[in-house]
């Protein structure tokens, strides 16, 4: 029992100290600062533009390390602002492995006047595969925009996205549907260097701004207003009309001092107005509809994560819940027993 006790202990220390690294969620995969050599023969890009490279996936709001260390390279400085880890994709739609280096020195830029990025050296893209390149590094002040180009020379785009979005968000990328497609959509799991999904998970089309529609309330139906009714007048004891009423002679008596009635309908008491308080026109209508925004359709979920160290804790508790009872039993329980006369 004692070595049962023991080994609870040991074993709950352990849990406290020691990170379940085989229950914790998978990492999104990064990609190397250095471009990977690519094994046969290279091109050149074509001299003018088509639909053979394209600017696969964005992720411009790193809140992780995205640039992974590769065989030959040391591990990246923990010590640099993340916004170093934001990178673009690039698309290889041809048949044969394309240099963007060595004769074309490819770049991207925001549009014309805005910081350029130079691939670096080695930037090879093997046919139907992906090229990972991070603008920040070399570049800090390359700039998001709604805009953004991959050139050759400086002169020809061989691709150009006129509607990325202002602000992404943290570690969610813009991607292609699918490799090279005409429509985007949000990616809580990026695929730097690997394909996009094929299904339309969340469609974000490249010319639409997306727009929550406000729900419309229902207007409060307008109160009747009644309409008064003619004054009645009595007579007073001289016998003329009161209060402006026109006599037999056509002329207007003078009435004395007696009351007129009025035909109407009385309101409901809950309906009067409180002195001191606003007044508003029963028609009046007070709709606030909610203020279109464009945001996106998914948002990271880290649900998964949350109900794992739930289920960690959990057993935690119990275990140490048994130990203590077994110390209970083991030592307090009998020297309890041994002082009861």
């Amino acid at each position: 029992m004692r070595t049962l006790v023991i080994v609870s202990f040991v074993l709950f220390f352990l849990s406290v100290t020691i990170p379940f690294t085989s229950l914790a969620a998978p990492q999104p995969p990064g990609a190397p600062l250095t471009p990977p050599d690519v094994p046969g023969p290279l091109s050149d890009p074509p001299s003018s533009p088509g639909n053979l490279f394209f600017i696969n996936e964005v992720l411009f709001t790193p809140n992780r390390t995205w640039i992974c260390p590769s065989p030959d390279q040391p591990p990246p400085d923990q010590s640099k602002s993340l916004t170093e880890n934001a990178w673009v994709e690039i698309y290889n739609s041809q048949d044969v492995a394309i240099d963007l280096y060595s004769n074309v020195h490819a770049t991207l830029d925001s549009g014309p006047g805005t910081p350029i990025f130079y691939f670096p050296k080695g930037s090879v893209i093997a046919p139907h595969s992906f090229l990972v390149v991070f603008p920040r590094t070399s570049t800090p002040s390359f700039s998001q925009s709604t805009q953004l180009r991959l050139l050759i020379s400086g002169i020809t785009p061989l691709d150009t996205v006129d509607n990325l979005p202002l602000s992404m968000p943290p570690d969610t990328s813009y991607a292609r549907v699918t490799d090279g497609g005409s429509q985007w959509q949000w990616l809580t799991n990026p695929t730097p260097g690997t394909s996009n999904p094929a299904a339309l998970q969340t469609s974000i089309s490249s010319t639409t701004t997306l727009i929550r529609t406000p729900t419309p309330k229902a207007s409060p139906t307008p109160h009747r207003t009644p309409t008064p009714h003619t004054a009645k007048s009595s007579r007073s004891s001289g016998g003329g009309l009161q209060d402006g009423s026109t006599g037999d002679n056509g002329q207007a008596d003078q009435g004395s001092d007696s009351s007129v009635l009025v035909d109407g309908v009385q309101p409901a008491w809950n309906k009067l107005p409180v002195p001191g308080s606003p007044t508003s026109s029963p028609t009046a209508t007070s709709d606030t509809s909610d203020v279109a925004t464009n945001e996106p359709l998914t948002t990271p979920d880290n649900s998964g994560d949350h109900t794992i160290r739930n289920i960690e804790l959990t057993v935690l508790a119990i275990l140490l819940a048994g130990s203590l009872f077994w110390c209970w039993k083991l030592f307090i329980a009998p020297r309890l027993a041994r002082q009861k006369p």
